[in-house]
């Protein structure tokens, strides 16, 4: 037995106390009585019961003394000392699961040759009765088996034929982290890592190479396409790791300037020392340094737009996933702008034109404006109607009813004008309605009016009130899967609107909410997480096996290659984007060497400890109720 708390050994100081307790504790009291016969009758009997009178004190004395030195035990927390070293053979293996264990020689992976060793590993650890652990290094640590013994062998040995290699960076660092918990049971497990790009500089984990001499891969590991002067310059970056050359480097252009055409800009590159080589197609080079391989596209293979751009390496090297690359977005989806009025103004002019260019990168915005004769209600993306409406409105694009003169079919009841006072800073301030995107970066109090049309608001039937003037709705907006209408029931010209710095605010948001772009970039990299939008009420997403409804929505790219996302207007046509997903470049270069962070255990003695609390708690309450069985003898 040990004490964990030595001095709790202090509480020994109570046997002190009940000694002096006995000390000062009388023994008889002197009384003068009438007749000594009583008396001499008393000492007869009670010489009689003298020796288990004496007893019974001397073992509530000795019950007194082993309740305090329990007392005192307790306080010093004993406990018995076990040896917790555990002498079988026991060995934890991590296996590398990144995209770089995908890299293959001779028909076998650097994976399938970790698990092999895996597997001859267990024979070896079962065969001396020993225990094995197996964890997987993939996109996120994970036990494979965890502390099994051979008459595991079956189960162990099918879990290790479903592991699958990973397309991004493996979890090295968490599967150390279980790799300690289990160090924590027996500090001399030991700890081996099959992969091919990580050294241990504490050599706490010993690493098993499974890479193959000749392995070597010629990766691209990024390309773009950035509009300069209104022409594509595109730019490809190369690496070969293993080996120096000279290789072909395909780039076709597919779809060239809204053509069925492809142009192909072949071009003979040089790798050397494992370093990354930008090539470059442009007409001009100056802006780009002499670090570049340069491509010449001459005046008329000029690229202004195209469908899609495919680079590609024909090698067989030992990772074929990273020699291909998809450029996309050179064709922006068009949005057709219909602007009708009866008294056109400038602050809805330029408030187009702005967004025409703040909305470059994303579409084709083409803008058309009629200020005579009858508009259309069809073929267009987004009407815009001021002043005189039509007897119905359009049913395949987005409407912002300007000042209307009715409500045609939008489905709310519009009465007569109100004029309101003149009004200064202070007066006539609009007020927010309901939280709403397009009210986004708004300060809706700094708008003014002098005039407006009254709107039932119970008439409002699916529309969302933005903006009220004394409780009286002057924007409202309906976004229904046939009808998506905004409305203003006011004259721009009679309202600070088109002086406000906020109005093109307003133009932005009403846009953005619209027409939304459908995703961020066109190139990802494998387990990226990819915010979808939609300006239909859904879309499809290859990959995937049901729709996706509610947006904005969150895909995780699962594996390297082109997705294609698709969607039905308004109008009926579909709109179908695409990007591209790659392994990181990282995983490429199948030559790096990273270091292992350092592995410990928590338990290194081989000691635990066996707590006796509960024990002696029972001892002093048996020593408690044998006392006062003792002590309620008195009398007998």
């Amino acid at each position: 037995m040990s004490l964990l708390i030595p001095l709790g050994l202090l509480g020994l100081s109570g046997l002190l106390i009940l000694l002096l307790i006995y000390i000062l504790k009388p023994n008889y009291q002197q009384k003068l009585i009438s007749s000594t016969y009583v008396w001499k009758l008393s000492l007869k009997y009670k010489k009689k019961r003298l020796p288990i009178s004496r007893l019974r004190n001397l073992l509530i004395l000795l019950c007194q003394i082993l309740i305090i030195c329990c007392g005192a035990l307790i306080m010093a927390q004993p406990a018995l000392v076990n040896d917790t070293t555990v002498y079988a053979d026991e060995k934890i293996a991590v296996i590398d699961a990144s995209a770089s264990m995908r890299s293959s020689y001779d028909n076998e992976t650097r994976f399938e040759r970790a698990i092999e060793r895996v597997k001859a590993l267990a024979d070896e650890v079962f065969a001396k009765n020993g225990i094995l652990t197996v964890i997987n290094a993939g996109r996120s640590a994970e036990y494979v088996a965890q502390r099994v013994t051979a008459s595991e062998y079956g189960s162990l040995m099918e879990s290790l034929d479903l592991l699958e290699c990973s397309y991004g960076e493996g979890d090295v660092e968490g599967a150390l982290g279980l790799a300690e918990e289990v160090l924590n049971f027996n500090s001399d497990a030991e700890v081996v890592l099959y992969s091919a790009n990580y050294v241990c500089a504490d050599e706490s984990v010993r690493v098993e190479n499974v890479a193959v001499d000749s392995e070597w891969n010629i990766a691209i590991l990024n390309a773009t396409a950035e509009m300069v002067d209104n022409f594509y310059v595109f730019t490809v970056d190369v690496a070969c790791y293993g080996r120096d050359g000279v290789f072909d480097l395909s780039f076709d252009v597919v779809n060239v300037n809204g053509t069925a055409n492809t142009t192909s800009f072949p071009t003979r590159i040089e790798c050397n020392g494992n370093e990354t080589l930008k090539v470059v197609y442009a007409e001009s080079f100056a802006a780009f340094g002499s670090d570049v391989h340069p491509v010449t596209i001459g005046g008329n293979e000029r690229v202004f737009s195209f469908g899609h751009v495919y680079v590609h390496i024909d090698e067989n090297d030992t990772i074929l996933t990273d020699n291909e690359f998809y450029i996309y977005g050179g064709e922006k989806p068009t949005v057709k702008i219909q602007y009708y009025s009866t008294n056109p103004n400038n602050f809805f002019n330029g408030n187009l034109l702005m967004l025409q260019g703040m909305f470059g990168s994303r579409w084709n915005v083409e803008i058309k404006e009629v200020n005579k004769g009858t508009p259309e209600t069809s073929g267009y993306d987004f009407y815009i109607f001021e002043h005189k409406m039509p007897l119905e409105l359009p049913k395949d694009g987005i409407v912002l009813m300007s000042d209307p003169d009715k409500s045609a079919d939008a489905g709310f009841s519009l009465g007569r004008k109100v004029s309101i006072p003149d009004w200064d800073d202070d007066g006539a301030v609009l007020s927010a309605g309901k939280d709403h995107p397009i009210l986004t970066n708004l300060d809706v109090s700094s708008f003014r009016l002098t005039e407006y049309a009254q709107v039932r608001e119970d008439s409002l039937d699916g529309y969302d009130v933005l903006m009220y003037y004394e409780g009286n709705p002057v924007f409202f907006v309906k976004d229904e899967p046939d009808a998506k209408i905004a409305v203003m029931p006011f004259n721009i010209h009679m309202s600070n609107f088109g002086l406000s710095f906020y109005f093109p605010v307003l133009m932005y948001n009403l846009f953005d909410y619209f027409f939304p772009a459908t995703f961020a970039d066109s190139v990802y990299n494998v387990y990226d997480t990819v915010t979808l939008n939609a300006r239909a009420e859904e879309l499809t997403v290859s990959g995937l096996d049901e729709p996706v409804k509610n947006f904005p929505a969150d895909f995780v790219i699962s594996e390297p290659g082109t997705y294609t996302v698709s969607q039905k207007l308004m109008s009926g046509a579909t709109l179908t984007e695409r990007f591209y997903a790659r392994i990181p470049a990282s995983q490429s270069n199948i030559k790096r060497a990273d270091i292992l962070p350092g592995i410990q255990s928590e338990i290194k003695t081989g000691i635990s400890y066996d707590g006796l609390l509960l024990w002696f708690a029972a001892a002093i309450v048996a020593l408690l109720f044998l006392e006062w069985f003792l002590q309620s003898r008195n009398g007998i």
